[in-house]
Order: structure tokens, then sequence, then C-alpha cells
């Protein structure tokens, strides 16, 4: 009985993670530079990897933040985790 709970939980926990994910809308120089952080690259290296300028990286990090909701590196490296962004 536990384990029936356990399960509607999470795929009702899935359905309205999924519809978030959706909702982000991650362009896919975002969905680049979010790969790029998480791998720990800074935002100077991925400046030069990605041959923009660090201004840019750095608004396009701002930009993430604010699609993610997220304050902070953990928080996005959650979110990350959580849902394979």
């Amino acid at each position: 009985m536990f384990c029936l709970i356990l399960l509607k939980y999470f795929f009702k926990m899935e359905t309205i993670e999924m519809s978030k994910m959706a909702a982000y809308k991650l362009s896919s120089r975002e969905q680049e530079v979010v790969s790029l952080l998480v791998k720990g690259m800074k935002i100077k290296d991925i400046a030069s990897t990605l041959n923009i300028k660090s201004n840019t990286v750095s608004t396009i990090k701002k930009n993430i933040y604010y699609k993610l909701e997220v304050r902070n590196f953990v928080d996005l490296l959650k979110i990350t985790l959580e849902h394979s962004v």
C-alpha cells in the first residue's frame, strides 16, 4: 500500500515538473551555457569556448537564473540534476 501511494506521488510530481520544465523555454545558447556552467567552467572560459564576450555570457547566465527561478549555482545544479536540463 505504501509503495502505491509513493508511486502515485512521484508520477504526480513528475507531471508537474515536466510541465514546469516546458515553461522554462531555454534557448539553445542558454542550454549550452547551462551545460558548461554545470561542468564547472568559469564565465571567461565559457566566453572563450563559445567565441562570445564575457558580458554576453553573464547576461545569458542572468536570463537562465531568471527563467529557472534560481538564485545561485547550487540551485541551478539541483535543477539540472533533477531534470537533465
